[in-house]
């Protein structure tokens, strides 16, 4: 049985633990302000900024334009 993680990218087949390769690329331009903000939500997480990112979307998502 597959499964599917969001959080971890990663199917688990029989056991087995492989990566979901990423084909799409966004580029984001930020300022340094933002840039700083970013690398502080990750320091100590061992999260990239492409994964805080990835939350921020799913966040977004779920909840809509009410955000």
């Amino acid at each position: 049985m597959a499964t599917n993680s969001t959080e971890t990218d990663v199917i688990v087949n029989a056991g087995k633990v492989t990566k979901i390769p990423r084909y799409n690329v966004i580029s984001l331009r930020v300022s340094q302000e933002e840039r700083r903000y970013l690398d502080s939500l990750i320091v100590g997480r061992n999260k990239s900024v492409s994964d805080v990112m990835r939350e921020a979307l799913s966040f977004y998502s779920s909840h809509g334009s009410h955000v």
